[in-house]
């Protein structure tokens, strides 16, 4: 008899342990995100999607893809190459759009930039250089070896779709590229903006000037119909982390050397010393860059990093024969949603999580 009650006994503790590690696994799964980036090598967008693989309060779900500072088959090199860096095996990498949704849209942007040139108008991003379609080739060309990771055979759109509706109010989405994937998923099952718990976006100038233009940032200046799409579709929170804080917050070459030496994988040194900023600080130690993506990031980490910030409703001119194509700009259109706009972060504490994350690799 006593010992049919200790083998219960024993059993309702198994047992409860199981659930309890249930629980905690659950519990640890992390907040799911999706990154849709012009990924580069470890820096900005790379260094945005290292923070977060990083973390172990992030479930990384995928990394897309998509044309604007590099082309997209092209970032997913480098995607993959930090992926396989970081062991990042339940992580998905996904090819997604090569051109803008406006047929014919890159032919017009050199003359554009002419005709209103920024700050940084010399850099077109992808637009500069011949297209890279093939993601492999340019991977054994890059690193010198094969790769050994292998992107997921599945459409961006549909990812996206399937993602967001199978984990309703739970999936936060890094935008930090051209919006062109997002506004796809958008234009197929728009339902999903309610379904999505939040999207924080790398793009604009709100109240500032632009940097590729006088009037336009980069990122929504390489898709303005598909930033527009999304900047007006009703999700549940949407976060723009745009120029107004971004030229706040910039990069010098001790700050930049700091990172790189917390890191302890060869490769990933390798992979920094790969990016133009390399170069940049080791010929100028007076040099400073901007870090815009990993800002995004950074705040999708810990969102009181941010000190000051603005709700307001925000729409982009993604009107072809407007003179300020592609600007965002405060609106009061019904059309348009409320958005945060940071303004203001604690610069310390955000290179220290830099520092952080970077120490773990």
């Amino acid at each position: 008899m006593k010992l049919f009650i200790s083998l219960l006994l024993t059993l309702f503790v198994l047992s409860g342990c199981n659930s309890r590690d249930l629980d905690t696994e659950k519990k640890n799964a992390g907040q799911k995100v999706i990154i849709l980036s012009d990924m580069v090598n470890s820096y900005d967008d790379g260094v945005a999607y290292l923070m977060l693989d990083a973390s172990e309060d992030i479930d990384l779900m995928a990394v897309i893809t998509t044309t604007g500072n590099t082309w997209a088959a092209e970032g997913l090199a480098y995607a993959i190459r930090q992926g396989e860096i970081a062991g990042a095996s339940s992580t998905k990498f996904i090819l997604g759009s090569s051109l803008p949704l406006r047929d014919g849209r890159l032919s017009t942007l050199e003359s554009e930039v002419a005709s209103a040139p920024g700050p940084d108008s010399y850099w077109l991003g992808a637009k500069s250089y011949p297209q890279i379609n093939d993601w492999q080739s340019h991977y054994i060309t890059t690193y010198g070896e094969k790769p050994t990771f292998s992107p997921t055979d599945v459409p961006a759109v549909d990812y996206i779709i399937d993602t967001v509706k199978n984990n309703p109010g739970e999936v936060t989405i890094l935008c930090i590229g051209p919006c062109t994937d997002l506004a796809k998923a958008l234009q197929k099952a728009p339902e999903i903006a309610s379904l999505t718990k939040q999207v924080v976006y790398m793009g604009g100038a709100v109240y500032c000037g632009g940097n590729t233009t006088t009037y336009a940032e980069l990122n929504f200046l390489y898709d303005p119909e598909a930033a527009a799409i999304c900047l007006r579709s009703p999700f549940r929170k949407q976060v723009l982390v745009s120029l107004d804080v971004c030229n706040k917050v910039l990069m010098d070459s001790n700050q930049y050397y700091d990172i790189y030496n917390s890191i302890n994988s060869e490769k990933l040194k390798d992979v920094f010393r790969k990016n133009y900023y390399w170069d940049e600080f080791n010929s100028n130690t007076s040099a400073t860059a901007g870090i815009w993506d990993v800002i995004s990031a950074a705040y999708i980490l810990d969102s009181t990093l941010v000190s000051e910030s603005q709700t307001i409703r925000v729409d982009v001119d993604d009107n072809p024969q407007s003179t300020e194509y592609g600007r965002s700009f405060p609106a009061s259109a019904n059309r348009c949603q409320q958005i945060i706009i940071p303004t203001e972060i604690n610069t310390p504490k955000f290179f220290n999580m830099i520092k952080q994350a970077m120490m773990k690799y």
